[in-house]
C-alpha cells in the first residue's frame, strides 16, 4: 500500500505532548477528517497518545482499522468525526 498523511503531528519537532495534541486538534478540525503521521521511535509520542486518543475521543473523532483491501477495489479510510 501507499500512503500520503493529510495532518502532520510535528512529533519529531521539540514540541511538548500538549503542544503536539493542541497542533494536532487544531489540524484536524479544520479539515474535519484526515490521515495522522505519527512516528513510532519518538519518545514524544509514546508520551502523548494518551491524551491525544482521549482528545480524538472527546472531540467525537474515531480511529479506523484501515486493511489491505482486493486488488480490484482499493480503497483507504482515515479518521473523522461521526
Amino acid at each position: 500500500m501507499v500512503w500520503s498523511i493529510d495532518i502532520d503531528t510535528e512529533d519529531w519537532t521539540e514540541v511538548t505532548e500538549e503542544q503536539m495534541v493542541e497542533l494536532t486538534m487544531k489540524r484536524l478540525e479544520q479539515e474535519g477528517k484526515g490521515i495522522l503521521v505519527l512516528h513510532d521511535d519518538m519518545p514524544l509520542t509514546a508520551r502523548a497518545l494518551p491524551m491525544l486518543l482521549a482528545e480524538l475521543k472527546r472531540k467525537n473523532f474515531h480511529i479506523v482499522h484501515v486493511v489491505p483491501a482486493p486488488r480490484q477495489s482499493a480503497k483507504t479510510t482515515n479518521i473523522e468525526r461521526k
